[in-house]
């Protein structure tokens, strides 16, 4: 792992309830490597979601600070979205 790394892991498909009848979009799954420290990359895993229009609704990413052994620490969550119409953006940091 490396900064620079990254790509799509998965697409998936999002049904507006568990009988999955009725599809309402997709979600897909990515990742990416940044530099952070000699030591260490931070790595983000991205979940992105779709309406059926190929309009982004929402986007859910969540940062580990990996270190040159290979342990993962989570330091940040941001979520994008909307609820009743409106946007939510909120970032949280570990600290």
């Amino acid at each position: 792992m490396k900064p620079g790394d990254g790509g799509v892991l998965v697409i998936g498909k999002l049904f507006s309830d568990s009988s999955m009848t009725t599809q309402i979009g997709t979600v897909q799954i990515s990742f990416s490597i940044a530099a952070d420290t000699s030591d260490s990359v931070l790595a983000t895993f991205s979940e992105t979601d779709f309406d059926n229009n190929n309009a982004q609704t929402a986007e859910d990413d969540r940062t580990f600070e990996v270190d040159s052994k290979g342990k993962p620490k989570h330091v940040k969550d941001k979520v994008k979205g909307k609820q009743n119409g409106h946007q939510v953006d909120v970032e949280e940091d570990d600290d």
